[in-house]
């Protein structure tokens, strides 16, 4: 890149947006209408691909609010989607407006229900987009995402199921039925579909201590956690629990929990 296009990319992350000419207030972020920050806050190219944007202030640090964009959604298979984010941070300035300090682009995906086909339509009205897993592991969390549709599907039904299910509730009544408690999930919910290498090892360059997991290994045991955001008049959270181990029946673990979010 030549110094001249650098000094340009540099000014467009520094410079103070404006709306109409107008600078960018906390009082109209206060109004939480972040389509007027689309064209304001990305590149024409990206600008055009965004069909929905929030912006809310950030919990902890000071005077620093975050605008998100989601990009059109995309079948990249028969059941699946894909779609990008764009994550925005804007922080306050002494003269009480607002910069834009840094961009993150992320993709979301998610599978359909059985029998459903991934379409434009579908891609864009489909609950239970998940951040897609880097692409190492990427595999792995769309057949995990995938078996957890078809779980859900089983359970919903009368036939026996391929999997040992437990559900725990404490002080709760929401497992009286586990079959019933995993039919109805609440996809609409659902945020996180993790996958990890049950193995850890030493990071390198690291102090003593610091592990992380290598990607998943091809016929390796993995471990699963689903995640889901408050439901229902208790306002719990759902967690799903099992471990991939080849030739070998998963066991289920549904808990509800009180969780606290930031």
């Amino acid at each position: 890149m030549r110094s001249s296009e650098v000094l340009a990319f540099m000014a467009v992350l520094t410079a103070t947006p404006s709306l109409a000419g107008e600078p960018l207030t906390k009082e109209k972020l206060d109004a939480r209408d972040a389509s007027g920050l689309v064209e304001l806050l990305l590149e024409p190219a990206t600008a055009r691909e965004v069909v929905d944007a929030t912006v809310q202030p950030l919990w902890g640090p000071p005077d620093t609010w975050r605008a998100t964009f989601l990009g059109r959604a995309q079948p990249i298979g028969t059941d699946t989607c894909l779609r990008k984010r764009f994550w925005v941070t804007l922080t306050g300035t002494p003269d009480g407006e607002f910069i834009r300090k840094d961009m993150q682009e992320t993709e979301d995906l998610v599978v359909l229900q059985p029998g459903k086909r991934a379409t434009l339509a579908s891609c864009a009205t489909a609950e239970g987009y998940v951040n897609a897993a880097y692409l190492a592991n990427r595999f792995y969390q769309v057949a995990t995402y995938r078996m957890f549709r078809r779980m859900m599907s089983d359970a919903a039904g009368k036939g026996s199921l391929s999997f040992r299910l437990r559900c725990s509730d404490k002080g709760g009544d929401a497992c009286s039925d586990p079959r019933a408690a995993l039919a109805s999930l609440p996809v609409d919910k659902l945020f996180s579909v993790s996958v990890l290498n049950v193995e850890k090892r030493q990071m390198e360059g690291m102090s003593k201590g610091v592990l992380t997991h290598p990607p998943i290994a091809i016929g390796k045991p993995y471990t699963v956690e689903i995640s889901f955001g408050p439901s229902g008049n208790d306002s719990k959270s759902w967690r799903v629990y099992w471990t991939m181990v080849p030739d070998k029946k998963p066991v289920v673990e549904l808990k509800r929990q009180t969780v606290y979010y930031h």
